[in-house]
């Protein structure tokens, strides 16, 4: 008789077909390591959270969500789910609740700034004013380093051609992934000031050279659906 695999071989296999973009083989994956029940604590969060991941790369919002909040439930002080959560309600529009996700995610973790970006995002999407804390939030950890012209741009102080120049530096992998996040932010900086033509071509090109993995390219998908 063959041994059953352990849940931490299943949740490793879940990753690798999520990977892939074998987005049911991947949920069937994690299914089957939550429920060999032997996962360690932090392995039975882990296992929540990337399936909460897996649902939401599939556009499956509701169940992505599901997950996030068992994963929370499990471990309060999680501040990678509370960012995941945020940008599943987001992509749902609902701004309100995605704020408080990312005000939550920033608060466990002042440094992640993409944590701080998208708090700014929603609330500006919900029609809430936020500057002087989104001044305070970007600053706390400057603004050169990348994504600090991003930062910059939604703050006034860069324009989207800054941005790409900044963008364009580096190499490889680096300059790709850097190239990827300028062409969604500065969509994003024109859908807000309803340059919606500019923001197409911008969530268009995001589409382009956006892993299907990355938060940016699952952004972009959303508000080109949104934009139709």
């Amino acid at each position: 008789m063959a041994a059953r695999a352990s849940g931490l071989d299943e949740a490793g296999a879940a990753l690798i077909a999520a990977q892939h973009g074998d987005y049911d083989e991947a949920l069937r994956r994690f299914a089957a390591a939550i429920a060999a029940g032997d996962l360690s604590p932090q392995n039975l969060v882990l296992a929540h959270h990337n399936r909460g991941n897996t649902f939401q790369d599939k556009g499956e919002y509701r169940q992505a969500i599901a997950e996030y909040d068992t994963a929370l439930k499990l471990k309060p002080d999680y501040a990678v789910a509370y960012y995941a959560r945020g940008r599943a309600r987001f992509a749902m529009a609902q701004y309100p609740a995605a704020a408080v996700d990312f005000a939550k995610s920033v608060a466990l973790d002042p440094k992640d700034a993409y944590a701080v970006l998208w708090l700014h995002l929603a609330r500006a999407r919900g029609g809430v004013a936020d500057r002087g804390e989104f001044i305070a939030n970007s600053e706390s950890f400057g603004l050169m380093p990348w994504p600090g012209s991003v930062l910059r741009l939604h703050l006034g102080r860069a324009t989207p051609n800054e941005v790409r120049a900044e963008a364009a530096k580096g190499e490889g992998d680096a300059q790709k992934e850097q190239l990827c996040e300028a062409a969604f932010y500065t969509g994003e900086y024109q859908l807000l000031r309803r340059n919606l033509a500019a923001a197409k071509l911008l969530f268009e090109e995001a589409q382009k050279i956006c892993p299907y993995t990355t938060d940016e390219y699952d952004g972009a998908a959303v508000e080109l659906k949104a934009l139709k």
